[in-house]
């Protein structure tokens, strides 16, 4: 079917033992760099459990989910901005609770405010929603793209944040 057999000569041998010792080399030295994925396909279901996405709206659920397959597909940038859409959500939904009004027609920045002249947020709270807040701020100048790593922080400060916010 594919012609006679080939042998692979000693020369051969050793030149494929090189590229191989070469190719590991390289794998290796990407995965010792700082911000290589952290976030692995096997720890989804620890870093977001069913009971936790259960308390989210379905457009939240699936942004995050969203972004954590940018995550592990390594491409942080557009993993970062679907989280902050997300957390833009989670942030009106929770403004909405503590106040019993509207958060529609507020910017982020405004919601924050109110909610820290309420003096109502923890300070592990308000410290995840200024962080965030702060990153959202550096994402919207158009040069600016993220890293692995950053993603990574990012997409955990708002596991944090909603860890700390609790049911919605």
């Amino acid at each position: 079917m594919f012609g006679p057999p080939v042998n692979l000569e000693y020369r051969d041998a050793q030149k494929l033992t090189q590229d191989a010792r070469t190719w590991i080399s390289s794998i290796l030295g990407v995965y010792a760099v700082s911000g290589t994925a952290l976030i692995k396909e096997e720890s989804i279901d620890a870093i977001l459990p069913d009971d936790l996405l259960s308390r989210l709206d379905e457009m939240t659920r699936n942004d995050l989910k969203d972004a954590l397959t940018c995550i592990l597909l390594l491409i942080p940038t557009p993993a970062v901005m679907i989280c902050f859409r997300a957390t833009e959500n989670i942030l009106r939904r929770y403004y909405s609770k503590l106040t019993g009004k509207s958060a529609s027609s507020k910017s982020w920045a405004e919601l924050l405010k109110e909610l820290e002249q309420s003096q109502q947020l923890k300070p592990p709270l308000l410290g995840y929603l200024r962080y965030l807040k702060d990153k959202r701020n550096e994402a919207e100048h158009p040069d600016k793209r993220f890293s692995q790593e950053e993603s990574e922080r990012i997409f955990l400060q708002i596991k944090g944040l909603l860890d700390e916010i609790g049911p919605l």
